[in-house]
């Protein structure tokens, strides 16, 4: 089923629509250019589009899964193009110079230094990778490598003591689809996590980290929810935990998808601003 959102259903001036969670062509699974994805953006009336371009491996880190992120030698070409996008759209849309770096627990004094060199507005973490194994690759990937990683019970574990990590690191702004784990059927939680969620959002809150609501779950999850989960986000909104909102698009017409829905839903539970970034420093928009 295609569960896209078509263009003429997001524009809507009640709202401040920012995608923070936008992917191109530089990250060799992605299709599109930056500017296709602005153009896009445009046409769904979006205030905001944040580009948060795959940040590359560290040096030493051998890459589990080819083309998963922009390598280095491409890396100032993504920075360039980005802020002349800001150039040419001033006035008519705001493009956010983001990334989204991998948490390896090993390379994060090295990360964190290479991702000051650049002048990103945000920075957004995530899980991908275990034990040098990709997870959310492909269902037939982690599959091969489930019983290697400790079986379902051992590897949701071991995702949270990587989300704990990120966390704790306070290496990135924003912590990306928070239950990626929960993504294809052979990796769907077999146990009540409750207890742990509930400390790591309270450790977000501890460390003023921001919680992305990805709608990309609702199309690529086992249960076709955003990640997080709807009852992570309950407990999220009961903690008062600031927002984002990203499409992880990996395509122009991924952009803003589910938006207004997700809006809705985020708005019963009692959520009236999102967050949005400048420099690192963040700011409070109308949801």
């Amino acid at each position: 089923m295609n569960r896209v959102q078509t263009n003429s259903d997001l524009k809507d001036n009640s709202s401040y629509f920012a995608d923070y969670h936008v992917h191109t062509a530089y990250c060799g699974h992605a299709k599109g250019t930056a500017g296709e994805m602005v153009h896009r953006a445009l046409q769904l009336g979006l205030m905001e589009i944040g580009f948060t371009g795959h940040f590359p491996y560290p040096n030493g880190f051998t890459d589990p899964v080819a083309n998963c992120v922009i390598p280095q030698k491409k890396f100032p070409h993504y920075i360039t193009e980005i802020l002349r996008l800001q150039e040419e759209f001033k006035g008519k849309i705001i493009i956010r110079l983001a990334a989204e770096i991998d948490y390896l627990p090993e390379y994060v004094e090295q990360t964190r230094k290479m991702v000051q060199t650049y002048p990103l507005d945000y920075i957004t973490g995530s899980v991908h990778i275990m034990e040098n194994k990709q997870i959310d690759y492909s269902e037939e990937l982690l599959s091969q490598h489930i019983e290697q990683l400790g079986g379902v019970h051992r590897l949701w574990d071991n995702y949270w003591q990587h989300i704990e990590g990120l966390i704790s690191s306070e290496i990135c702004d924003i912590v990306a689809h928070f239950d990626l784990l929960k993504k294809f059927n052979v990796s769907k939680p077999v146990k009540d996590d409750t207890e742990r969620i509930d400390h790591l959002l309270n450790l977000m809150k501890d460390r003023n980290c921001v919680l992305e609501i990805n709608t990309g779950g609702i199309d690529r999850s086992y249960n076709h929810e955003p990640y997080p989960s709807l009852y992570i986000i309950r407990m999220a909104s009961e903690k008062k935990l600031d927002i984002i909102l990203g499409s992880d698009a990996h395509r122009p017409e991924e952009i803003g998808r589910h938006f207004k829905p997700t809006r809705e839903m985020l708005r019963s539970l009692g959520w009236r601003y999102i967050i949005v970034f400048q420099n690192r420093e963040r700011r409070y928009q109308p949801l």
